[in-house]
């Protein structure tokens, strides 16, 4: 059996018609016909059956034609890994990060890396940091920023960059805090504090504060991620605790925020697939990524990374 022969017999079964199947394979009628009843011969049982003037696929037929299919799918993934290859070679780049970083300081970072690579093909993609780890291990992306304490500890320090920097203190223009140039813990006792999900850092952090410092705080509204607790804060639905980051990059006039005097920062991490060999267009995003870090973040990587 030739591949030839199984490429007329798929598609003979998928166009159902001896005529459409040679004009798909670009050759003639009567040497799809000549294929199909050798292929016949060799199997040792009917392939298809004419039915209403079309070429009907018998029972067994659609048995092989499944096995057929299986090795075709593998033949279009091999093609698929091709193009991504070709295009790995003129250049290609893919990032996931977390929501705080794909929606503000990023876009800025890659509207830079675009205009200097005009020609490379760039993905990014906003995931959880556990969803992120996984891509990484998986290398589905050259690239990802997760939050500190999520990143595994058989992460090489050469394969990460860490950042740390200030929270701040959110609020409306209006808000009484808008008089004062520094918020302590104990101000916001009484307070509407917009809360993170329970799983976030920051959160846990404040509450560890409060808690131990005797600080009461009002919890009426919780958010998943950073830019809602500002959209909220912006609306004046109460203050919030946020990453510098946020703060620094979200646009509205309703929006005001001030340094803190208590002890909460942000960490994340940027982090290389742990096995293959580091992209190096990625190290050209990174110097992108850095370069647009309020001066307040400290970076710490191994040198050359």
């Amino acid at each position: 059996m030739t591949p030839r022969q199984i490429e007329a017999f798929r598609e003979v079964v998928l166009q159902g018609s001896l005529t459409a199947a040679a004009l798909t394979l670009n050759i003639s009628q009567p040497a799809v016909s000549r294929m199909i009843r050798d292929m016949t011969e060799e199997v040792g049982f009917a392939l298809f059956e004419r039915h209403k003037g079309r070429m009907r696929p018998t029972g067994p037929a659609l048995m092989l034609f499944q096995e057929v299919e299986r090795s075709f799918v593998g033949l279009d993934q091999i093609r698929q890994a091709a193009v991504q290859i070709q295009q790995l070679e003129s250049g290609r780049l893919r990032v996931a990060a977390m929501p705080v970083l794909g929606s503000f300081l990023l876009p800025e970072a890659s509207d830079r890396f675009l205009g200097a690579n005009p020609t490379v093909a760039f993905h990014i993609e906003v995931h959880s940091s556990p969803m992120i780890v996984q891509l990484l291990r998986e290398q589905q992306v050259d690239i990802g920023f997760v939050q500190s304490d999520m990143v595994p500890l058989y992460v090489a320090p050469e394969r990460r960059i860490h950042f740390d920097g200030p929270c701040v203190c959110a609020f409306h223009r209006d808000h009484p805090f808008a008089e004062k140039e520094v918020i302590s813990l104990g101000d916001l006792d009484g307070e509407s504090v917009i809360e993170l999900n329970k799983q976030s850092v920051i959160n846990r952090k404040l509450n560890t504060l409060c808690n131990n410092h005797g600080v009461n705080i009002g919890r009426r509204l919780q958010v998943s991620w950073f830019q809602l607790a500002c959209n909220f804060v912006a609306r004046g639905h109460g203050v919030a605790i946020v990453d510098l980051l946020s703060a620094t990059y979200y646009r509205d006039p309703n929006f005001v925020y001030r340094p803190i005097q208590f002890p909460i920062n942000y960490e994340f991490d940027l982090m290389y697939p742990p096995i293959s060999s580091v992209n190096p267009l990625a190290k050209s995003f990174v110097e992108e990524v850095i370069s647009l870090m309020p001066r307040e973040v400290s970076v710490q990587r191994v040198e050359g990374y």
